[in-house]
């Protein structure tokens, strides 16, 4: 993209030193959509020859550059999303196999508090164990 602004800096008239911020997003925003709807337009044109300025050429690779980058964008969120499904379902797996090993060893022992007791521990050390998982995952995707 440097070389982008680069060129953006050479072309005459192209120029808006005095935007800032969100005023730049949006007019870059709005000429981006004014070049994409000039793009469709001229498509739809039967081979007329015209006029194409370093203007049009540098709105084409900001348009190429911005379909890339949403582009990019959703790939990566899929994956993410896919990611965190996959997860979920190992941890819900887990979560399933410990409350039936627990309540296996309930129904085993006699019931009597000191099972009750033992029984609210585990739960409490289940729970604990799920968290640290979730935060060592966290620590491997920031690593990533």
């Amino acid at each position: 993209m440097g070389s982008v602004a680069a060129m953006i800096r050479t072309v005459d008239g192209f120029r808006k030193t005095a935007l800032k911020g969100k005023a730049a997003q949006a007019h870059f925003a709005s000429l981006i959509q004014a070049h994409r709807h000039w793009d469709n337009k001229s498509t739809a044109l039967s081979g007329a020859s015209e006029d194409y300025k370093d203007r049009k050429q540098l709105l084409d690779e900001a348009l190429l550059l911005v379909d890339e980058k949403a582009r990019e964008d959703a790939n990566r969120a899929e994956a993410k999303r896919e990611k965190v499904l996959a997860e979920e379902t190992i941890a819900k797996s887990v979560r399933d196999e410990a409350v039936g090993r627990m309540r296996k060893r309930a129904e085993a022992t006699d019931g009597g508090s000191a099972t009750k007791k033992k029984l609210k521990f585990t739960v409490y050390d289940l729970i604990r164990e799920d968290n640290e998982l979730e935060r060592e995952q966290k620590a491997t995707e920031r690593q990533e």
